[in-house]
């Protein structure tokens, strides 16, 4: 890796140490038949996910956090990656499209974002290239409204456009949350760590989530006892059912506009309350997408009602209504 003069040899350092590491964590987190391919100014990794799809990511760490005492403690609200040193005569989209469409040239299908904190990754996303302007563009829009409200305090400088460098943010608890939230919202990005909210949405009991294996049900306590959930079973789960609702058909893209697409409750058919600790999920056979309303009537009163009763609950009042 070719030295800068504007970097110093601490920071070089621990770039190498973070960038070490990057193979070892994928393969604890389930990924196989990892090539991890030094190049002159970065790393790209050759992999297959847990599912066999194999990707082609190119990583990009995360600022490095640093200093001592309150200052340490500081630098651990935010994490964030450039994706370009600097634009090009003030067009951002169009530098950023152009960057994607090259690293698309080169079969690269995702962004590797990475976040280290002393010996550990603490935060890493997964992210498609044809994603990665609209989710971009949705950081940029949401830190200039957060601005225009006065939600960031004094800050004025938009979280996207960091100078002249277009950057994507993976957390900022300085009151910029909303901006990290665009890109793990956004559908198609996978998370990687185990401490990262997906969704918005609110949890009920069996829908603590948990991203390492389609193992589920192990009881841990929080305040209640909630069981763990896999992201990735999530994903299946939408990838073969799609978005709508399995009971009403509701689909929030379609009521809400684009920023709601993704949006969507998975409901295990069998509950992880009742099986008897951990079981192997079939995300096509034991999940099912729901919207918030029905999840919620069909865990009404404590119960878990099938698909088909509140299906029929539905029909019953919609008949008594005629």
């Amino acid at each position: 890796m070719a030295k800068r003069t504007f970097r110093k040899p601490e920071s070089i350092e621990e770039e190498q140490v973070t960038r070490a590491m990057v193979a070892r964590f994928l393969a604890v987190r389930g990924l196989t038949e990892i090539r991890d391919i030094p190049e002159r100014n970065g790393q790209t990794i050759r992999a297959n996910l847990p599912s066999g799809t194999p990707i082609v990511a190119r990583v990009k760490l995360c600022w490095r956090r640093g200093g001592d005492g309150r200052n340490q403690e500081r630098h651990t609200h935010y994490s964030a990656a450039q994706l370009l040193a600097r634009v090009a005569d003030g067009d951002w989209v169009g530098t950023i499209s152009r960057k994607m469409e090259r690293e698309a040239s080169r079969d690269v299908t995702h962004l590797l974002l990475v976040q280290r904190d002393g010996d550990a990754i603490t935060l890493a996303a997964l992210i498609p290239v044809t994603s990665v302007v609209a989710i971009w563009t949705r950081q940029r829009d949401v830190s200039e409204e957060l601005a225009r409200k006065g939600m960031l305090g004094r800050r004025r400088k938009n979280h996207a456009m960091n100078g002249h460098s277009p950057t994507l943010w993976l957390q900022d608890d300085r009151g910029g949350q909303a901006v990290a939230d665009v890109l793990w919202n956004f559908p198609g990005v996978l998370s990687l760590t185990d401490n990262q909210p997906f969704a918005t949405e609110t949890a009920l009991p069996e829908e603590v989530r948990n991203p390492d294996a389609y193992v589920e049900g192990a009881c841990r306590t929080i305040s209640v006892n909630a069981y763990e959930r896999d992201r990735r079973a999530r994903l299946r789960c939408i990838e073969h059912h799609g978005l709508d609702c399995a009971v009403c058909g509701f689909r929030f893209g379609v009521v809400y506009g684009p920023d709601a697409e993704g949006h969507i409750h998975v409901h295990h058919l069998q509950p992880l309350a009742n099986a008897g600790g951990e079981y192997v999920v079939d995300p096509v056979a034991d999940l099912r997408p729901v919207c918030a309303n029905c999840h919620s009537v069909i865990h009404l009163g404590g119960r878990c009602r099938s698909i088909e009763e509140v299906k029929a609950m539905m029909a019953s009042a919609l008949h008594r209504k005629d």
